[in-house]
């Protein structure tokens, strides 16, 4: 397989993961990961050694480090019931392993990203890729404004809160808003390449990209998303600033310019504080409920990392806990900001781990962008670079690395950053042939855990719209492929259904009989999980009541 197979598989992944609901479901998210993992195991095996330059290395020390963390954490589960601990523990083995599989297939797809787009000409046409994906997004969006693409694909009545193929908009926002920096970099890079090429239809393109950049911006306010358009305004100005500080050389030409920067930055920033009612309005967050609920959120997650500060939770865990450390915290499977979630997850030894990763990559990137001497190549560096910033910092107030479509593309973006194209030197890790199998056979364990995954999903979502019976019996053969909380409190309400509805004295205790049998399975594995208590307490009450109804006949 060549690097062109690889590239252009890559390429159609991209558009793939946005367009089948961002690959939020278990299916989707299989299909991403079997086909990252096939085109690495392809790769390991035409070749002795895996080329990294300098960004990468530090990209896979970091992910090696957390993925054998969490396997160390997986070693030992734990209940919030169990206490404080010192050592690495999980509150959910389940939820940790499907956090780490995550993590590898990032790990994969930018270092084949690195390999396939190694040159300026590639890259720009990854660039263009995103374009077109974040364009797709938002007419998509226009064409079915209300949801319809997902009722119509998933078989729902509505699809309130969704964004074209985005379940949510908050995330769609986002990635149209990392779409826009991508077609920005494209437009600044070619901008350079005016001067040394005699291309007719040069305007032309131009015109186009920024007709493209401008529906892209259209997008993001289109979404209502506020995260989405404060770090686009924010991460807008930063890249602004860092063009002017590197671009213009005369002194006088960039006083003027910072000037003007800065009073188009305070300008925007003066409206949008005078506005913000308007702009939750608009929003529709004019209740200030999202804020408070992320503050509640936030709080008690922290109470959580009090409990477990050393090493955390365990990677993707901390919903099985966090019902124990506030009220109404049962449904809540994100902390609604990724680098909190993760120090939760890996405690003060992983923050402190991720901290020193953030700040190499920002050292070498920093580095490079000075050294570059192609004007064009360090307009689309600086792109890239800025693509990036917006991603990280608006996950700061959700959880874009936790929808696989926008973490997907992060990373991608970061193995064409990290690419030879700029600059970077390469050094080769030589692998034999004993760990290419280790490493193609943990492959397989992956997808054999995914798939299974994606089986639950499957009885689960085909059970919902059948009778009881039916339904129950769907639900029965897909818990044991994913034992997970919700699922196991979707199979205890329908046996509490079946209970009320049904006429047959031997079913009915045989409902009761299996729900009690879940119930003390559940609560042992998830005993913070108020939604399961909530159905045992009914399941009890309404039992009392035919009892006692039995008596009197």
């Amino acid at each position: 397989m060549t690097s062109l197979h690889i590239r252009i598989s890559l390429i159609v992944l991209i558009f793939f993961a946005v367009f089948s609901f961002a690959a939020v479901e278990p299916w989707s998210a299989l299909v991403l990961q079997t086909a990252v993992f096939l085109l690495f195991t392809v790769y390991l095996f035409c070749g002795k050694t895996i080329e990294v330059s300098q960004l990468n290395k530090a990209l896979l020390l970091f992910f090696a480090a957390v993925i054998v963390f969490g396997l160390i954490q997986c070693l030992t589960e734990q209940t919030v019931l169990d206490g404080h601990v010192k050592r690495p523990i999980s509150l959910s083995v389940l939820y940790t392993t499907t956090e780490l599989i995550f993590y590898l297939l990032y790990l994969c797809a930018a270092l084949l990203c690195a390999f396939a787009f190694n040159s300026y000409r590639k890259i720009k046409i990854l660039l263009l890729s995103f374009a077109v994906c974040g364009t797709m997004v938002v007419i998509t969006a226009n064409i079915f404004p209300s949801g319809e693409y997902l009722a119509l694909f998933r078989h729902l009545n509505s699809a309130a809160g969704s964004f074209g193929p985005f379940v949510n908009r908050n995330h769609a926002g986002a990635f149209i808003g990392f779409c826009f920096f991508c077609a920005l970099a494209l437009f600044a890079a070619r901008h350079f390449e005016y001067y040394k090429s005699a291309e007719k239809n040069f305007l032309y393109k131009q015109l186009t990209l920024s007709v493209v950049c401008a529906l892209l911006v259209y997008g993001v306010i289109f979404t209502r998303s506020r995260g989405a358009m404060l770090f686009l305004a924010a991460s807008l100005a930063v890249s602004a600033a860092v063009f002017i500080a590197l671009f213009i050389k005369n002194k006088r030409k960039k006083i003027i310019f910072f000037a003007a920067w800065f009073f188009i930055s305070a300008s925007i920033a003066s409206v949008a504080v005078l506005n913000v009612d308007a702009i939750n309005k608009f929003s529709f967050r004019s209740s200030g409920t999202s804020e408070k609920i992320r503050i509640e959120i936030y709080k008690n997650s922290l109470n959580m990392l009090k409990e477990y500060p050393v090493f955390g939770v365990g990677a993707g865990a901390f919903s099985a806990g966090l019902g124990a450390y506030g009220k109404n915290m049962e449904n809540v499977e994100r902390v609604h900001n990724d680098w909190l979630e993760f120090v939760v997850g890996t405690g003060v030894a992983g923050a402190v781990f991720a901290l020193f990763f953030v700040f190499t990559a920002l050292f070498i990137f920093v580095k490079r962008l000075v050294k570059i001497e192609s004007s064009q190549k360090r307009a689309a560096f600086l792109g890239l670079g800025a693509a990036l910033f917006y991603m990280a910092s608006a996950s700061f107030v959700d959880f874009h690395f936790h929808i696989p479509a926008s973490a997907f593309a992060f990373f991608i973006i970061f193995g064409a950053l990290s690419s030879e194209t700029f600059g970077f030197n390469y050094s080769q890790i030589r692998i034999n042939a004993v760990v290419k199998i280790l490493i193609a056979s943990g492959f397989v364990l992956c997808l054999v855990f995914t798939a299974r995954q994606s089986a639950a999903w499957y009885n689960f979502f085909m059970g919902a719209s059948l009778s009881l019976d039916k339904k129950i019996e769907y639900y029965e053969k897909g818990l044991p492929y994913y034992k997970s909380s919700a699922n196991g409190v979707k199979l205890a309400v329908a046996y509490y259904d079946a209970f009320l509805v049904e006429k047959d004295l031997a079913k009915k205790e045989e409902y009761a009989a299996k729900a009690d049998a879940l119930f003390v399975w559940h609560l042992q594995r998830y005993p913070a999980d108020a939604n399961m208590l909530r159905i045992k307490y009914q399941m009890r009450s309404a039992r009392a009541k035919f009892e006692k109804s039995m008596q009197k006949i």
